[in-house]
């Protein structure tokens, strides 16, 4: 009877430290709290402004996360003059986005964002869409030392997309010995699926892996693309990404900014990342070290900033239905969680941001404040099944210094509703 009598005491010492906590929390996200509004500029603390490397990320597949990424952008562009957006894109796509920006060609658009669908499917949407022709808009009413550039630092999404970039930047006339170029010049991309490099056995695949060395940093080739020497270098790099077995996409995309950070001399510029979920963690997640846990420890630790996003009952395009030959069908949402409500991503503490954000809204809340419980605590990062199973230290703060909880987001729409 006495140990029954301790053990109901030890139970009911853990309930209320457990409604003690969950107060302490729901106060401090009160007090911290800032709704956002579409029509509104999201404000940072001055401080944070004057940091580097900004990363947003969030769950893909959702319309609000995709209007969050433009107003942060819009923010930090007022307060610090940023010009490098960096969202999830390798360098050939970011190559054409620009060009989008420039020719306001909504047919190219519409291309870059269907081939995005073998990159991140969930995100190749309408939604996405809008955000460029929205961000257009806004860079068309800058001047032109201050308009935003698009860069890309992720493995290559598109074989295709690769070939009219590396064509684009071939001179129309090229020196008599330079075959090797010519032929590139002239390879016919009817031949390319966006996949091709994956197939070693493909033309093309060997053609890059027998003339490697002639084909990267080849000081023969400076007279031939004079300043653009260095795009062509990296350009060429990309294709280094297949020869690798392991492929190891988390250090190419940060060792793809490094060099970038030569090209574009972003040594003193910030820049503004978008990339999905876990790669802005600043910490080791699942004890893996993601994009901006690369970035912490490579450059000054209160030079980053990450803003993450975390949903509840949401919706998130899921699947895009194609029949036999390709063609569209339709589209599916929240087959196997993505939205942020199922078993397998509640995340600590999403009961309480649920008490907080009001419906159908989406709020940011700054997490190291003083007297911060996200400074102790470990919120909003894993669900309580995965703590259990994982033996970490680690406390919010350590991933992130702002989350945004997004209620009652629509699911993205494909972009082949409007093609």
């Amino acid at each position: 009877m006495k140990y029954i009598k301790i053990i109901i005491l030890l139970l009911a010492a853990i309930e209320l430290n457990g409604q003690s906590a969950k107060k302490e929390l729901k106060s401090y996200l009160i007090e911290s709290r800032q709704i956002i509004d579409p029509d509104q500029s999201i404000q940072l603390a001055d401080a944070d402004y004057e940091k580097q490397y900004f990363f947003y990320g969030f769950i893909h597949g959702s319309q609000k996360t995709q209007e969050i990424d433009l107003q942060l952008l819009k923010s930090i562009k007022t307060q610090n003059g940023l010009k490098y957006y960096a969202p999830e894109v390798d360098f050939s796509m970011a190559y054409f986005l620009n060009k989008y920006l420039d020719s306001g060609s909504e047919d190219l658009l519409k291309e870059l964002v269907h081939t995005y669908r073998y990159a991140v499917p969930q995100d190749a949407s309408v939604a996405f869409f809008e955000k460029f022709r929205k961000l257009k808009t806004y860079n068309d009413q800058l001047p032109n030392e201050e308009k935003i550039i698009i860069i890309g630092t992720d493995r290559m999404i598109s074989a295709i997309w690769f070939l009219r970039h590396l064509q684009e930047l071939l001179p129309e006339n090229l020196p008599a010995d330079a075959s090797l170029l010519s032929k590139l010049k002239e390879y016919p991309e009817s031949q390319l699926g966006h996949f091709t490099f994956y197939d070693k056995t493909s033309e093309l695949y060997s053609l890059f892996s027998k003339n490697w060395d002639q084909l990267y940093e080849n000081d023969e080739y400076r007279t031939i693309f004079g300043e653009d020497f260095p795009v062509w270098n990296h350009l060429i790099y990309q294709v280094s990404y297949f020869f690798d077995e392991k492929k190891n996409r988390e250090k190419r995309i940060f060792d793809n900014f490094r060099k970038l950070e030569v090209i574009y001399e972003l040594e003193d510029q910030p820049v503004y990342f978008n990339f999905g979920y876990a790669h802005v963690l600043q910490a080791e997640f699942f004890n893996y070290s993601y994009l901006a846990n690369r970035f912490k420890n490579q450059y000054s630790p209160n030079n980053v900033l990450t803003v993450l996003a975390i949903m509840s009952e949401s919706n998130v395009l899921w699947n895009t239905k194609v029949g036999k030959y390709g063609k569209y069908k339709g589209y599916g949402v929240n087959w196997f969680g993505g939205e942020g409500d199922s078993v397998f991503e509640r995340v600590t503490g999403i009961s309480t941001f649920k008490k907080v954000t009001p419906g159908r809204k989406a709020a940011i809340y700054h997490l190291d404040k003083a007297y911060s419980p996200f400074q102790k605590n470990l919120y909003a990062i894993y669900t309580k099944k995965q703590l259990k199973n994982l033996k970490t230290e680690s406390v919010t703060t350590d991933f992130a210094q702002y989350l945004i909880h997004i209620r009652h987001s629509k699911a993205n729409v494909p972009i082949q509703e409007i093609m």
